[in-house]
């Protein structure tokens, strides 16, 4: 996977949704994209066509898919099947 050390920077000056992020960042990593920095977020490429980004908020953090119309084939491409149990138990966390 291709890394933008602005990304690093973001990561290391989160202050709140750290853990739940990274968890989303290494499943991401999983999967061939590129991760570049566009509005100041980790932002994640395939082909130079942004495919989802990560968010940090007050009361939430987000995982943004770019492209609705193919949201199925996006999240078996991004969250591979071993993966699953991760993500969920990390979704879990977020909710508490």
């Amino acid at each position: 996977m291709q890394t933008d050390p602005l990304i690093d920077i973001y990561f290391r000056q989160l202050r709140i949704w750290n853990e739940e992020l990274t968890v989303l960042r290494k499943i991401v990593w999983t999967n061939g994209l590129t991760e570049v920095c566009k509005w100041k977020h980790p932002c994640y490429t395939w082909q130079d066509k942004n495919i989802l980004m990560l968010g940090s908020f007050k009361q939430h953090c987000s995982i943004m898919f770019f492209r609705g119309a193919a949201l199925s084939a996006l999240v078996v491409m991004i969250v591979p099947v071993d993966c699953l149990s991760e993500c969920l138990s990390a979704m879990d966390h977020i909710n508490q």
